[in-house]
């Protein structure tokens, strides 16, 4: 309701009246909690079909499609009206009451890459409901050091500095690379030959299934303008963490109880929060393995994924 009256989706009739696309695999396992998989950006639940098999052999598996993301439903979303709390706000409460629909009231939560803030903030307005908190290459900010990195390789030529401040006006402009696809021509195909080279290096893929894959990903940046822009309104350009009144998503994340996991890939291009930040979580390196663990080593993520599960959540 607030947001119809405060304006911040243009006024669209029902929030809840949006669907959550919901992918469900596996039996309820009376011994064991049910998981609840999110996406990254420019993704959608279907990305995690590889993880289906081998995950629910032991749990029951839920995968949700962000709202105004892959196939759930795309509110009109206004970033110029929005402040960083309202918009983490209408990321999170889709899925918080998506859980009570579903009759979630205890489960394990993982989220990769964006899905893996979305899941963090998620867990930190409602820690009551999530057992463990299971991190894939999130995406929680980049450091001040590869920040400077960046400005500093943009320095070394006139190109890089150019490309360096067109980056920055566009994020700054909310301008996302769905909004590329949507309207530069060319760009679609751009996209689709990328996203066909990077899951070509996926050891686990066939050709075809590269080629499927870089199709999902296409048609999911042309669905309707939504709040996929509201990754510019949670972060800064380049990455940077918004601080909200209570913190940065990292400061926020060290003050949970729960136990939390992160994974990263042992050639991810993530930037990896270190223990310093959050002392409270345990950090593991997955081989053979870039950003996208679940393409890349599906097999080795599911040992240690179930691993942390088994060793610190019960019932």
């Amino acid at each position: 309701q607030a947001c119809m009256e405060k304006g911040w989706c243009k006024g669209h009739p029902q929030k809840h009246e949006y669907p959550i696309r919901t992918v469900v695999v596996g039996k309820d396992q009376p011994d064991k909690l049910p998981i609840v998989l999110v996406h990254g950006f420019m993704m959608g639940a279907a990305c995690f079909y590889k993880w289906y098999p081998l995950l629910s052999k032991e749990h029951k598996v839920y995968a949700i499609d962000v709202i105004g993301m892959g196939g759930s439903g795309s509110p009109p979303f206004d970033a110029d009206s929005v402040t960083p709390e309202q918009a983490e706000k209408l990321l999170v409460e889709p899925f918080m009451n998506w859980a009570q629909k579903m009759g979630l009231q205890k489960f394990v939560l993982l989220g990769h890459s964006f899905g893996g803030f979305v899941s963090s903030a998620w867990a930190t307005r409602e820690p009551e409901k999530i057992a463990q908190l299971g991190l894939l290459s999130p995406l929680l900010g980049f450091t001040d050091t590869r920040l400077n990195s960046f400005q500093e390789r943009a320095q070394d030529s006139w190109q890089r500095k150019a490309v360096f401040s067109v980056f920055e006006t566009a994020w700054s402009s909310h301008m996302t690379p769905q909004t590329i696809v949507r309207w530069i021509p060319g760009a679609e195909s751009f996209f689709r030959k990328n996203a066909e080279r990077r899951f070509g290096r996926a050891k686990n893929l066939s050709e075809e299934e590269g080629k499927l894959l870089a199709e999902y990903v296409v048609a999911t940046m042309l669905t309707p303008a939504s709040l996929e822009a509201a990754a510019t309104v949670c972060f800064e350009p380049f990455c940077k963490p918004v601080e909200l009144e209570d913190g940065t998503i990292k400061t926020r994340l060290s003050n949970l109880k729960m136990p939390i996991f992160a994974i990263y890939g042992d050639h991810d291009w993530m930037d990896r929060a270190t223990s310093e930040e959050l002392p409270n979580c345990k950090f593991l390196t997955l081989g053979d393995s870039g950003h996208h663990v679940y393409f890349d080593n599906p097999e080795d993520l599911t040992t240690l994924t179930l691993g942390e599960i088994s060793a610190t959540v019960s019932m």
